[in-house]
């Protein structure tokens, strides 16, 4: 019984880590642009269009189902291929590119000029 409640515990905060990078990735998501206008540098040296995530994509008419299926294709598109035996395929890739991505993008230093 102390495993079950242990393993729902360590679910319930690897959501509650997922949910904390979905939140954090979004406000960069959302103002790439102004990276752009600002000349961020690490946007640079990132080799590709930062990807979508399905909190990003929820405003469209796509199903649930689509949307997972979008990230999922984006995902393996850029060689991110996670499997779980619980948790779901799209979660714990998001997880990975999401970590990936923030360790690059942010600048600690960077400060945007006028």
């Amino acid at each position: 019984m102390r495993a079950l409640v242990l393993l729902e515990e360590t679910v319930r905060k690897i959501v509650e880590i997922h949910g904390a990078l979905a939140s954090f990735y979004a406000v960069l998501w959302k103002n790439l642009a102004i990276l752009e206008r600002c000349g961020s540098q690490r946007l640079r040296q990132f080799d590709h269009r930062p990807l979508p995530i399905r909190a990003l994509l929820t405003d469209g008419p796509a199903t649930e189902d689509e949307i997972e299926e979008i990230v999922l294709n984006a995902l393996r598109g850029h060689g991110i291929c996670k499997k779980h035996w619980l948790l779901k395929e799209v979660m714990v890739g998001e997880i990975e590119y999401m970590l990936d991505a923030l360790r690059i993008l942010i600048e600690p230093d960077f400060i945007p000029g006028p």
